[in-house]
């Protein structure tokens, strides 16, 4: 299993409610995070889904241009195929958990979700651990002539 972390904003709009077929209520959104700086400063934009309880209090507490943070797997969908009929990529993420960012520059002045913690709402535990490992663990090679690399 693969976990990935986006920091940014919602853009485009505001999340969007949608049912699946199956009646479970989803939200989607996207999410615009930039990296660099000056003319090498670069935006990507991924499109989230989430699903149950956290798809409710996403819709309810996050508005456009409202930072967020989210934790996910990426998933590749049929691909789907361009105006010229070419395939391309479709990429998903699937949100697992997501975090109110710190308050400083950049955040939304008028409210929205980053200014606000709803109490009675409570995180999902974390379903991932790291190993840990002492000295005793690894060995001295001497020798590194007989090593492949």
């Amino acid at each position: 299993m693969q976990l990935v972390f986006i920091q940014g904003s919602i853009s485009r709009q505001d999340p969007v409610s949608k049912t699946t077929k199956s009646g479970k209520p989803m939200t989607v959104f996207t999410i615009a995070s930039s990296t660099g700086y000056g003319q090498y400063r670069q935006t990507d934009y991924f499109n989230c889904v989430c699903f149950g309880k956290l798809s409710e209090v996403i819709l309810k507490k996050f508005h456009k241009h409202d930072q967020i943070q989210v934790m996910g797997e990426f998933h590749n969908k049929p691909y789907r195929k361009d105006e010229n009929g070419y395939e391309i990529p479709n990429w998903q993420f699937t949100v697992n958990q997501f975090w109110f960012p710190p308050m400083g520059k950049g955040v939304n002045p008028e409210g929205g979700a980053a200014n606000t913690y709803d109490s009675d709402f409570k995180p999902a535990e974390s379903s991932f651990s790291f190993a840990t490992s002492s000295d005793d663990d690894f060995i001295t090679i001497e020798d590194s002539s007989d090593l492949q690399f």
